[in-house]
């Protein structure tokens, strides 16, 4: 990817800067509101205001959607901290975490199409010598999809290899250029020096800073800030989710409280809990394949674009909590950047070997 010119092609200066002041202003507006108001009522309000061509009916669409699907990111994101420290593996608790009021084919579709899209968005980060092959489920039979079809090994090895692949992802997505040099762009939009943001509200709860960070995106959206793309609603709210949590756990390499490998671990565990937060939200009907939905909306989340938004966002939201914690987050960035670099170095050679692993669960391949 010619980060340069990907760069300039989606987030010209004055677009950015754009972005950047609607950024601030909500998450400035929600910090000085928070304390008199439900984060719910703030959210209605401001977008009301800032949104004036929108009938009521519509914000409060709007407010809901992005409300409910950072409840559901958080609940799935503590979910999974909750499991671990248990002594779960990350994979039994994502394999936990999907299967509710789930036959057993209904899952294998959903695992394939979300490998597939994580897959997809892989190789929009690396060379087309280095790309993934992907297994595409709209020309598997609808048979594969029958219950009788999985068992609990087949299932198994699914799981294990879309956790493995949405920690690829991250890994792909954090390693390239566009990582460092978007959070960097976001912190240099912000000209002030004074902490706007307090740590309590960083790495306490922090459900109110990503319902503002997500409502300044649809803000942003709606007025044509942002570069055309297949987000939606839900997919803007999730990246400003995970944009929120990658930046809490920079912020913890940076204070010494986890090392590198550990954060870079932790940012490959929030993609995880994102794609079961993404699975868990949908609702599939095999038969009409809206399935379709889940690998557009993690294409929408973690493909260049989206990714990029919540990178640039991270950097904003680094230096609203002052120069110092924000140069920190910056340089720990580049840290954990450089460190993902040399992973993906080492497991590209395994993509091919994952490819035919879920290649092979299936029939006339």
């Amino acid at each position: 990817m010619n980060t340069e010119k990907f760069i300039s092609e989606n987030f010209p200066q004055d677009k950015a800067q754009q972005f950047a002041d609607i950024l601030k202003d909500s998450i400035s507006d929600y910090i000085g509101k928070k304390d008199n108001c439900t984060v719910e009522e703030w959210l209605n309000s401001y977008l009301m205001e800032c949104l004036p061509d929108k009938s009521p009916e519509e914000i409060s669409t709007i407010s809901n959607e992005i409300i409910s699907t950072i409840q559901i990111h958080d609940k799935t994101m503590d979910s999974m901290h909750n499991a671990m420290n248990s002594g779960k593996s990350v994979e039994a608790w994502f394999q936990e975490e999907i299967s509710s009021q789930q036959s057993v084919g209904q899952q294998a579709y959903e695992l394939t199409e979300a490998h597939s899209a994580l897959s997809s968005v892989s190789n929009q980060y690396v060379d087309s010598d280095e790309q993934q092959e992907i297994v595409d489920v709209e020309v598997i039979d609808s048979e594969e999809w029958n219950d009788e079809m999985w068992n609990k090994y087949k299932m198994k090895d699914l799981v294990t290899e879309t956790v493995r692949q949405a920690g690829d992802t991250a890994l792909r997505t954090t390693a390239s250029d566009l990582y460092e040099k978007t959070m960097e762009y976001g912190l240099k939009t912000v000209l002030t020096d004074k902490a706007l943001i307090s740590e309590s509200i960083i790495n306490g709860a922090s459900s109110g800073l990503k319902i503002a960070t997500a409502g300044a995106m649809e803000i942003a959206n709606e007025n044509n800030v942002f570069p055309v793309d297949e987000s939606d609603t839900e997919s803007r709210a999730l990246i400003a989710g995970v944009a929120i949590e990658n930046v809490k756990t920079l912020g913890r390499v940076a204070s010494g409280e986890i090392g590198i490998a550990d954060g870079l671990k932790e940012m490959q565990n929030i993609s995880v809990a994102t794609v079961a937060a993404i699975i868990k939200s949908k609702a599939i009907n095999i038969g009409s394949k809206i399935g379709k939905k889940i690998g557009t909306t993690i294409g929408a989340v973690f493909g260049p674009i989206g990714a990029a938004v919540g990178h640039f966002a991270g950097g904003v939201v680094g230096k609203m909590a002052g120069t110092k914690v924000g140069s920190k987050i910056i340089e720990t960035a580049k840290r954990v950047g450089s460190a993902a670099k040399s992973v993906v170095s080492r497991v590209a050679n395994g993509a091919r070997n994952v490819f035919n692993k879920v290649k092979s669960f299936f029939r006339g391949w």
